[in-house]
């Protein structure tokens, strides 16, 4: 975080890929977000600014993941709704992508 900051793939990527890789940890997928869902600090992100991973443990227990940024409009509590709509939204597509690997 103090290398990327708190908002960014990096620190997404970290959250949903260390998920995975808890020993006890029995999931095939994690997903991750974090961002700003209203006014940041001076000199942070733009309000809205929502980074994303998404992490796939393969079956010869490799971790695969995906990460990106996008940002969202209206109220924290609308940000928060549509960051997590869309963070659901992107498993299929991502799930998808490992077979093209």
């Amino acid at each position: 975080m103090k290398r990327y900051g708190l908002t960014s793939e990096a620190v997404a990527r970290e959250m949903s890929e260390g998920a995975l890789a808890q020993e006890a940890c029995c999931a095939d997928v994690a997903v991750s977000n974090t961002g700003v869902a209203d006014s940041p600090p001076a000199g942070g992100p733009a309000p809205g600014t929502q980074c994303f991973a998404w992490s796939f443990k393969l079956r010869d227990g490799r971790i695969e993941t995906f990460s990106e940024t996008r940002r969202f409009e209206g109220e924290r509590n609308d940000v928060r709704r549509a960051a997590a709509m869309y963070a659901l939204s992107r498993i299929e597509h991502y799930f998808d992508e490992l077979s093209g690997r």
